[in-house]
């Protein structure tokens, strides 16, 4: 079991999903069905944890905008100091 920092973002345009890791493009995926109205709905973090043990989780952030990979690497680049990386 790895304890090292991790950035994960992940971005919704309305027609693509995008996987980021530490500010880096890592994959992603055309998803075109929507996702509904969600504003009534829970936010989950962490509630299963699986085989990969306990997570803890140092920041949290939903925005009403999709981020441009320069603005998420540039949220890592800030966030990654507190971490010593």
């Amino acid at each position: 079991m790895t304890t090292s920092y991790r950035f994960y973002s992940i971005t919704y345009d309305g027609a693509y999903v995008k996987l980021y890791v530490n500010g880096v493009y890592i994959a992603g995926f055309v998803w075109s069905y929507g996702f509904g109205d969600l504003s009534s709905m829970p936010v989950y973090l962490a509630r299963f944890w699986g085989p990969y043990g306990k997570l803890d989780i140092s920041d949290f952030s939903v925005y009403d905008v999709t981020l441009s990979a320069d603005e998420i690497l540039q949220n890592f680049n800030v966030t990654k100091v507190r971490y010593g990386l």
